[in-house]
């Protein structure tokens, strides 16, 4: 059974609960009668994220309520044949159709404005950001298929900002698909990413997408690789620390860190710390660099830098190290993921100083701010069950729902 959401059922059926019309929905929201139309016959499969926000506003529910039922994504799961379906028909349809997108958007009539691509890239980031993968995963058809759209209808002065909104979206759709180990189809969206990211003329974009293919090569060990291709594409994008915008050089930054990552695991050490040396320079330029869109991998600052030197230290056994880098690192700073894995690492080094009380504090702190990410993480899996090896008598019962809740067996 494929798990693709009715949009047209839940809407209807959100709207006789709300005790609407479809024209009394249609003034409300601001959306016409005729798309509200095509949406609850089926004549339309979805239409664009900002449609959507309109309508789910109007009803006083989340937009993600108009998806549902979302796909439910059991870690360690390789049978993805349903809940990834539409996502694999839209980043690789079969090359004999022509014309329209797998996704049918009813308010396709409209051409799609850059102000809404862009709200609709947000909207798919923030699910990314709040490891709402699930909710990513249904909707990005259709934000996909919108930005596909203005690709097609941009004017030649839009045409890159258009393919920038794509880029941007394909990268985001990777970022959640490694989140979900689903590595073939996600390396697939970052070959779409960095194509998308040439047509806009933006070698900033391609180094973005190239900092998301470092850190999924880096996950499934292909050191080398993983290594050469940020190195590469830092020594091709370099900045001057003093001249150039204080995007480029974080993410000049982002791709010295990577090649540190990459190079440790791989016992380079000499490479690793070069690329570490440039990477805290990045960050004392960049420190406080926010970027003004949802561009991948540019917030940077010393404490990121700090971040990623407590993986590494552990990465080489040395905990105790770790614990006093990580002392340097505050609990406001970001990006959110990068925070999160590096207190998989802080816990991690507790167990090994044999603080197991630390560690397991350390783990139900993220299991009560990052749920959703948590459960993925096969480093917190691992952790868990180290701490239950190290209780010789009863196990507490927080460490056992936390267990539970990781379907962690002893």
């Amino acid at each position: 059974m494929i798990t693709m959401p009715s949009i047209g059922d839940n809407l209807a059926r959100l709207r006789r609960r709300a005790g609407f019309t479809q024209e009394n929905l249609a003034e409300r929201s601001t959306v016409s009668v005729s798309v509200i139309r095509k949406l609850e016959r089926g004549d339309r499969d979805s239409a664009s994220l900002p449609t959507l926000r309109k309508l789910a506003t109007a009803l006083d529910v989340t937009t993600v309520a108009l998806f549902h039922p979302v796909p439910r994504f059991a870690p360690g799961n390789t049978d993805d044949r349903d809940d990834l379906y539409v996502m694999r028909r839209v980043l690789q349809p079969a090359r004999a159709l022509s014309g329209g997108g797998v996704v049918t958007l009813a308010d396709d009539e409209d051409a799609p404005s850059s102000t809404d691509v862009w709200q609709s890239v947000r909207e798919i980031n923030g699910m990314f950001r709040d490891s709402d993968y699930a909710a990513g995963v249904a909707a990005l058809p259709t934000a996909i298929t919108y930005a596909r759209a203005a690709t097609s209808a941009a004017p030649e002065p839009h045409q890159a900002t258009a393919w920038e909104q794509l880029a941007q979206t394909y990268q985001t759709a990777a970022m959640i698909l490694i989140q979900l180990r689903k590595d073939d189809l996600a390396y697939y969206a970052l070959g779409l990413a960095i194509d998308a990211a040439h047509q806009a003329g933006s070698d900033m974009l391609v180094a973005s997408a190239v900092c998301s293919e470092n850190w999924l090569l880096t996950r499934q060990a292909r050191f080398n690789e993983a290594e050469r291709a940020a190195l590469a594409t830092a020594e091709a994008i370099e900045p001057s620390l003093t001249r150039s915008p204080q995007s480029d050089i974080a993410t000049w930054g982002w791709l010295n860190l990577g090649a540190a990552a990459a190079a440790t695991r791989n016992n380079r050490m000499d490479v690793a710390m070069d690329s570490l040396r440039r990477a805290r320079a990045a960050a004392h330029v960049a420190v406080g660099y926010r970027s003004p869109h949802v561009t991948h991998w540019t917030t940077f600052s010393p404490a990121v830098v700090a971040m990623r030197e407590v993986e590494l230290a552990m990465v080489t056994g040395d905990a105790g190290r770790a614990l006093k880098a990580a002392r340097s690192v505050p609990s406001s700073a970001r990006p959110a993921i990068t925070y999160q894995r590096f207190r998989l690492d802080v816990a991690a080094a507790h167990i090994e100083r044999r603080h197991h009380d630390e560690a397991l504090d350390v783990l139900l702190q993220l299991r009560a701010t990052a749920a959703g990410w948590l459960r993925y993480q096969r480093y917190a899996h691992t952790l868990t069950s180290r701490l239950l090896r190290s209780r010789a008598r009863a196990i507490p019962l927080e460490l056992r729902d936390l267990a539970d809740f990781l379907d962690v067996s002893d």
